[in-house]
């Protein structure tokens, strides 16, 4: 009888996301999946205006947005700002930041540690639970709600 050998093979892959991707799942989380948690400051909310009205090309402006929906086209194309995410029971505490590095490093934790919700990202079949996940992670650094 014939011994089989396996072989381990380590995979590196490259973690990627398209904008309409990345778009469904913060609004995702900040029409649904998030609301139990998080509250959206004025201050951010104030920025994320400006900033889209500044920078948005005049047919992207003129269109009627979601505020979840600029929120992600302003963290995709502004990507040196933050936001501040508070608490939603007490609306003055800041539970943390979100800024394209945070979505980033959030992306390649649930690469690495949340397969399942992970893999649901890249087949475009997540939900409101997966997108909680990554706005959890790319706010706090961590999965702490839920």
């Amino acid at each position: 009888m014939q011994e089989k050998k396996y072989m381990r093979v380590k995979v590196f892959t490259e973690i990627s996301l398209e904008f309409e991707m990345f778009t469904n799942l913060l609004v995702n989380a900040l029409e649904g999946g998030s609301n139990y948690w998080y509250y959206f400051p004025k201050e951010s909310y104030d920025e994320v205006k400006r900033l889209y009205d500044l920078n948005a090309e005049p047919l992207q402006s003129r269109r009627t947005r979601a505020m979840s929906e600029k929120f992600a086209w302003v963290l995709w194309n502004c990507r040196s700002h933050s936001f501040a995410i508070n608490d939603a029971e007490d609306h003055g505490e800041t539970l943390g930041h979100i800024s394209w590095d945070s979505c980033k490093k959030a992306l390649r934790k649930m690469h690495d540690d949340y397969h399942d919700y992970y893999w649901q990202v890249v087949t475009e079949n997540d939900d409101a639970e997966t997108a909680d996940v990554f706005f959890q992670l790319a706010t706090l650094g961590e999965v702490t709600f839920g």
